[in-house]
């Protein structure tokens, strides 16, 4: 497939891929692709960006937000605290298993 050349091999296989974490928290990103916390989660690697406080210098960064978007609409389940984001990952993936954290604060 075309895949960008960052997307490509920053995930084993689909197949071997138990659980994956998205997050907006950099420090945890970083944690979890060190393998220093949960080492049996993956993560893309990247640097989240927040569309509303985008500056538009350059489309990579995007293309990582979709990416994450897009590895969050074909999970099989989706865990997620309440927002904008995790709400498009859900519309997106049609997936019955859907489970939204509700004491979780943004």
């Amino acid at each position: 497939p075309n895949q960008p050349p960052w997307l490509i091999g920053s995930l084993p296989p689909a197949s071997t891929v138990k659980e994956v974490l998205v997050t907006d928290n950099i420090e945890v990103r970083k944690l979890v692709a060190e393998k220093r916390f949960m080492p049996e989660l993956s993560t893309v690697p990247g640097t989240p960006v927040h569309w509303e406080r985008y500056e538009a210098r350059s489309l990579a960064p995007l293309l990582e937000v979709m990416a994450d978007l897009t590895i969050l609409a074909r999970a099989t389940c989706l865990v997620h605290s309440h927002s904008g984001f995790s709400r498009i990952a859900y519309l997106w993936s049609g997936t019955p298993c859907n489970h939204e954290l509700q004491d979780c604060k943004q």
